[in-house]
């Protein structure tokens, strides 16, 4: 029996909803959260869950490198589809939608956490607390474990402030040559921080969060954007994506997790993680029928996936390292009653503040173009 699948070939004027994206959404958050809920989860279950326990901190990081190849894949290929279609891309509409899709929950988060810590629930110093208003927690020596997951939105608004720059600037074609000029020096810069100690001995924060090492996800997601809407390299891609090539890219990265813990193992790892994984996502994307496109197509996955920003806002209240837990919070930081807390407080977030927003972020850009052209 003949299996045939079903191809997305949507033109680079007509990117709307990709078909998968949620689903990564999904898996990606669930790993981040088993990262963070390690230490609970072999608290409840003892030596029987290690092994759970170190899948998830073998994998739990690989969720963070997926959402960097999600939101550089996605974000590019929107950019080029509002440029293909209205020959122009406006900065002003991008910072608008942006600004109102992360910033409102983020600020109820950030203003509940604030109100715990001043009546002696939690303990999140002024600093830690400010460093991830304005976004810099990755560059912060005033680190806090239940502000601490905001570097990756650190990196992410960061490079909010590059890329559309560059793409504005230079166009399709130059700027996929600086993209890929930039993560390879990054991937190069972070391996020589590493190993030499440029700025970590000199009393930097932690290597691991920071902008300038760990951009390069993002970029490798707006290479594989530039490819997947120019028709010459699409067709590339989905003779590259189809079949065993797809299944070998699949195998290699998961070989590539389990390798040994040795620092420079890890560097090449990471790098190819980085590069790997927007290759993968598009994959499914343009082959949503294939084994994996199915899985990611499960409606579970997709409903985790789409409120899976709130889920990483509210899990580091819930979801504690042992060294971070609260004895006022008590029983709600001890699983299963965390995970309820968690998937509770991102539910009410997701329809009382995101929804909400999101659509007025819609009506706002809506707005600005509309008194743009009356002018």
């Amino acid at each position: 029996m003949e299996f045939k699948l079903n191809i997305i070939t949507n033109k680079s004027s007509d990117v709307g909803y990709l078909p998968t994206l949620d689903g990564w959404r999904g898996i990606a958050i669930l790993l981040v959260m088993g990262h963070h809920a390690s230490d609970a989860i072999y608290n409840m279950f003892g030596s029987a869950s290690s092994g759970l326990v170190n899948f998830f901190v073998l994998y739990g990081q690989m969720g963070v490198h997926i959402f960097f190849g999600i939101s550089g894949f996605l974000i590019c290929s929107r950019l080029l589809a509002e440029k293909a279609k209205f020959g122009q891309i406006n900065l002003t509409s991008f910072y608008l939608r942006r600004a109102f899709r992360i910033m409102p929950a983020m600020l109820v988060f950030l203003v509940v956490t604030r109100y715990l810590s001043f009546n002696g629930v939690i303990n999140v110093s002024l600093d830690s607390w400010l460093s991830a208003l304005f976004f810099y927690t990755n560059y912060s020596s005033h680190g806090n474990y239940y502000t601490g997951h905001f570097w990756s939105l650190s990196v992410e608004e960061h490079f909010y402030l590059l890329w559309p720059a560059i793409l504005v600037f230079s166009g399709k074609q130059k700027s996929v040559y600086i993209a890929i000029s930039l993560a390879v020096f990054i991937g190069v810069w972070r391996a020589l921080d590493l190993l030499y100690g440029f700025t970590v001995s000199e009393g930097w924060p932690n290597l691991w969060g920071r902008s300038d090492t760990q951009m390069d996800g993002l970029l490798w997601g707006c290479v594989v954007a530039v490819l997947y809407n120019e028709d010459k390299y699409r067709s590339r891609l989905l003779r590259f994506l189809f079949g065993y090539k797809f299944n070998a890219l699949l195998m290699f990265v998961f070989f590539m997790v389990w390798r040994g813990p040795w620092y420079k193992v890890w560097l090449v790892k990471l790098m190819a993680w980085k590069i790997i994984i927007p290759f993968i996502i598009v994959g499914t994307v343009m082959y949503p029928k294939s084994w994996l496109g199915l899985i990611l197509e499960l409606t579970v996955l997709k409903y985790i996936g789409r409120i899976s920003y709130s889920l990483y806002l509210w899990q580091e209240l819930f979801l504690v390292s042992n060294s971070s837990l609260s004895l006022p919070m008590g029983v709600l930081q001890t699983l299963p009653v965390s995970l309820a807390c968690v998937f509770i407080c991102a539910l009410i977030s997701f329809y009382a503040v995101e929804k909400p927003c999101i659509y007025l972020g819609r009506r706002a850009v809506n707005y600005v173009l509309l008194k743009k052209n009356r002018n």
